[in-house]
């Protein structure tokens, strides 16, 4: 699953200056056979992204072994075990992070929309409680929580929102997925993201 942005104003990694450009709509007399260098050109940008960020998400990686007390190499760990050394590990980062995931539970807080004229009190009243509602049955708090003790670890993790198709479930769904599951933009100087290329979710 990948969200597809425009992807008219740069040219894909590795592409020559005699590579045209996507266009912004499928070819009418041959769609399926556009879908599928499109298809090509997403799927070349994702593989250049897993190669951008190689060194990045190993990092995190071993940011989160740390946090899971594996903080020895296991060639370092085997020489300590030859000597008769206990590798031993005293995680100080876990409590810290403990700590501070802890702190942010403590400090959830649930929404109130204010109204902006006097009229507005009872449309902000509602609203407040569609809010809160749609918070409960997402149990949004909590994927917060998750997201923000992943990213304290690791530097990076991911909330989404979105509106679910399934006839029998709430219309508003709110999640958080693995910075392992995602490849975003690099190259995107947008905080917000909203001039990224794409967003590959895998």
């Amino acid at each position: 699953m990948f969200e597809q942005r425009n992807l008219e104003p740069r040219r894909p990694p590795g592409a020559g200056s005699d590579t045209p450009f996507v266009d912004t709509q499928l070819q009418k007399e041959d769609p399926k056979g556009e879908q599928k260098r499109r298809h090509g050109i997403l799927m070349e940008c994702m593989r250049d992204e897993s190669q951008r960020q190689q060194e990045e998400r190993f990092q995190a990686a071993i940011d989160e072994d740390f946090y899971d007390h594996r903080q020895w190499a296991v060639q370092d760990a085997a020489t300590l075990i030859e000597r008769g050394q206990a590798p031993l590990v005293f995680n100080i980062a876990k409590q810290t992070i403990d700590w501070l995931a802890g702190m942010e539970k403590r400090m959830r807080k649930d929404y109130k929309i204010l109204p902006r004229e006097k009229n507005d009190e009872k449309g902000a009243e509602i609203k407040t409680q569609v809010v809160k509602y749609t918070d409960d049955v997402n149990l949004t708090q909590w994927h917060r929580s998750k997201a923000f003790k992943q990213s304290s670890i690791s530097g990076l993790s991911w909330l989404e929102e979105g509106i679910n198709t399934d006839p029998e479930s709430e219309i508003i769904f709110s999640g958080s997925e693995d910075w392992r599951n995602v490849f975003r933009d690099s190259r995107c100087r947008d905080f917000a993201m909203q001039e990224a290329r794409y967003l590959f979710r895998r």
